[in-house]
C-alpha cells in the first residue's frame, strides 16, 4: 500500500503532456516535512538573493524530503534561483547573530555562501526557453 502511494505521488509530480514550459526547480535533502520551500527567481544582480528583489517567487510544500517550485512562462534570459526551507513559516530566511542561515537553503549552480551571500554571477545560468529542470541540494 505504501509503495502504491509513493508511485502515485511520484506520478502526480510529473508534468502533464502539454504542460506549460518554464523552470522546474526541485530541491532535495530537506528536513522538515510539510514546511514551505520558498523559491525566488532573479534576472539581475541587484538585491540577489533577497526575496524583495526577485522577479518572481513561488512556494511549494516539502514532501518526502523534496519540493518542486515551478516558474511558468519565463522568457529566455540569464537567471539565478535562491530557495530556502521556511521552517517557521515567517516568510524569511532566518539567521544567527553572525548572519549565518539557520534554515536550509539552496542556490542555482550550487553557489555557496562564504562570509556573506554569493554573487549573482556565481548562481547565474542561461535559460533558452522551453522546459528546464534543475535539481538543487539544500545546505544547512
Amino acid at each position: 500500500m505504501k509503495t502504491l502511494f509513493a508511485i502515485a505521488l511520484a506520478l502526480a509530480a510529473l508534468p502533464a503532456s502539454g504542460a506549460e514550459p518554464g523552470l522546474r526547480i526541485t530541491v532535495s535533502g530537506l528536513k522538515h516535512e510539510g514546511t514551505p520551500l520558498r523559491c525566488a527567481l532573479f534576472s539581475k544582480p541587484e538585491g540577489f538573493p533577497r526575496d524583495a528583489a526577485a522577479l518572481a517567487t513561488v512556494t511549494a510544500p516539502v514532501t518526502g524530503g523534496i519540493a518542486t517550485c515551478v516558474f511558468a512562462r519565463i522568457p529566455p534570459g540569464t537567471y539565478a534561483v535562491a530557495a530556502f526551507e521556511d521552517g517557521n513559516a515567517n516568510g524569511k530566511l532566518d539567521s544567527n547573530v553572525l548572519g549565518q542561515p539557520t534554515e536550509g537553503y539552496a542556490l542555482s549552480r550550487d553557489a555557496r555562501a562564504r562570509l556573506g551571500p554569493p554573487k549573482f554571477d556565481a548562481a547565474a545560468f542561461a535559460y533558452a526557453g522551453g522546459t528546464l529542470t534543475m535539481l538543487l541540494r539544500v545546505e544547512y
